[in-house]
C-alpha cells in the first residue's frame, strides 16, 4: 500500500517560535524580543523570516543569525544584533543548518497572535494553514502563538 506513495526527500522550510515559552506572560507596553528557529530542505538558504503580531495580517523582517553571518558588514541591511551594526551573510557557504532569528517588539500590544514565516533562497514560504496530505507529514503552516499579557507597573 505505501509503495504508491512517494518518499519524501527534502524538509519543507519552516519556522517556529520559541520565546515567548508556553506559558510564559508578557508586560503590556513594555519592549520584548520574539525569538525562534527556521530551516529549509535541498540545501537551500533560509532566506528571510518575517513575524507578525496581528496574526499574520501585516509582517515585518526578523534579524537572522547563522554559523556563517560576518558581523561589522555594512552590505546587508536585513540582519544586524541589535546593536546598531550590520551583519554580512555568506551566501556561498552550505546551508545544511537551522538559523536562529530575533525580532524586537518595541511595546507589546494588550492582545496579541505572533506569527512566523521563513521563506527561502527558492522562493518557498511557509503556507497560512497546513496542507493535508495522505501520510500526515511535512506540515509547515505558519507558526503561531496567543501569549497571555498583563499590564505591568508603569513605574517600574
Amino acid at each position: 500500500f505505501w509503495s504508491q506513495f512517494p518518499a519524501l526527500m527534502e524538509l519543507s522550510v519552516q519556522s517556529a517560535i520559541c520565546r515567548p515559552a508556553p506559558g510564559e506572560r508578557l508586560c503590556v507596553n513594555r519592549p520584548y524580543v520574539v525569538r525562534g528557529y527556521a530551516l529549509s530542505g535541498g540545501g537551500r538558504a533560509v532566506d528571510r523570516v518575517e513575524v507578525s503580531l496581528d496574526g499574520g495580517s501585516t509582517w515585518a523582517l526578523a534579524d537572522v543569525y547563522t554559523m556563517h553571518t560576518r558581523p561589522g558588514s555594512e552590505s546587508d541591511s536585513k540582519s544586524s544584533d541589535h546593536s546598531g551594526v550590520a551583519n554580512a551573510r555568506d551566501w556561498t557557504a552550505p546551508h545544511w543548518a537551522w538559523v536562529l532569528w530575533a525580532f524586537r517588539i518595541a511595546s507589546v500590544p494588550a492582545q496579541c497572535t505572533i506569527a512566523s514565516r521563513a521563506w527561502d533562497a527558492g522562493g518557498n514560504t511557509q503556507p497560512d494553514a497546513a496542507v493535508w496530505n495522505y501520510r500526515g507529514v511535512m506540515n509547515n503552516a505558519v507558526f503561531r502563538v496567543n501569549p497571555p499579557t498583563f499590564a505591568g507597573d508603569s513605574r517600574l
